[in-house]
C-alpha cells in the first residue's frame, strides 16, 4: 500500500470516527426516536448504537412518552455509555421537565386553568404540586370562599391560574382567587375601563 493509500485510508477512519459520536455519561444531547414499544424507547444519538429508554426511567417519563412518536427530535441525558448489551441507557428526565414548564408558559399566556393539589401551607400562603413540579399560592391569591379555612385545601386538588413562571429561579405562582372569583374579577376590569380621572362613584366599604 502507498504512502497517499494509507493516508487515504485513515482520514476516512477519522471521518468516521467523527460522525459517530461517543457519549459521554452525564452529557445531554438531542437524538431521533427511531422505535418506541410498551417497555421502551429506542432513540438514534448518533453513536454506534441507538440509545434506549427503559425500566425505571421509561416508568418515570411514561406519561412524556405517551405524547411522543417514532421520528421526534428531543432531548436525553446519558445514564451510561453502554451496558453489557452493548446499548446507551437513557433518561428523558430533561425533556419531560422542560416539557412540564413550556406547559406553564402556555397556560399563562393562553390564561388556561391548571390543576393543583394542596400540600403545606405557610405564612405566606399554600405550596401545591402540579406534575411532579412545586408552585406557590400566595393567600392573597385565594377567593374569599377560602379565607380562614385554606387547610381545607391540603390534599385536595383545585383548579388555579399561572400568574408568574421562572424556571431559571425555578419559580411557578398560581393564583386560585382567578378561578373562584373570575367573573368578578372581569366585571371590576370592565367596570374601570370606563372610569375616567375626577369622576365621582358610590361603593360600599370591604
Amino acid at each position: 500500500m502507498s504512502n497517499s493509500q494509507a493516508k487515504t485510508m485513515q482520514e476516512l477512519l477519522d471521518n468516521a470516527e467523527k460522525k459517530l459520536k461517543v457519549p459521554l455519561r452525564g452529557s445531554i444531547i438531542e437524538g431521533v426516536i427511531t422505535d418506541i414499544t410498551k417497555k421502551m424507547v429506542v432513540v438514534d444519538i448518533g453513536g454506534k448504537t441507538e440509545g434506549v429508554v427503559i425500566d425505571k426511567e421509561f416508568e418515570l417519563a411514561q406519561d412524556f412518552i405517551e405524547d411522543l412518536a417514532v421520528g421526534d427530535t428531543i432531548s436525553v441525558y446519558i445514564i451510561s455509555s453502554e451496558n453489557d448489551k452493548g446499548q446507551t441507557l437513557l433518561s428523558l428526565k430533561k425533556a419531560a421537565m422542560d416539557k412540564k414548564w413550556d406547559m406553564f408558559i402556555n397556560a399563562l399566556e393562553n390564561n388556561l386553568n391548571v390543576n393543583v393539589k394542596g400540600v403545606e401551607l405557610n405564612k405566606g400562603g399554600m405550596i401545591v404540586v402540579c406534575y411532579g413540579i412545586r408552585g406557590f399560592v400566595p393567600s392573597s391569591q385565594f377567593g374569599k370562599i377560602h379565607l380562614g379555612k385554606l387547610h381545607e385545601l391540603i390534599n385536595k386538588k383545585f383548579d388555579v391560574k399561572v400568574i408568574e413562571v421562572d424556571r431559571e429561579k425555578n419559580r411557578l405562582i398560581f393564583s386560585e382567587r382567578h378561578v373562584s372569583e373570575q367573573n368578578i374579577i372581569e366585571q371590576r376590569d370592565a367596570a374601570l375601563t370606563n372610569i375616567k380621572v375626577n369622576d365621582e362613584l358610590e361603593g360600599t366599604v370591604s
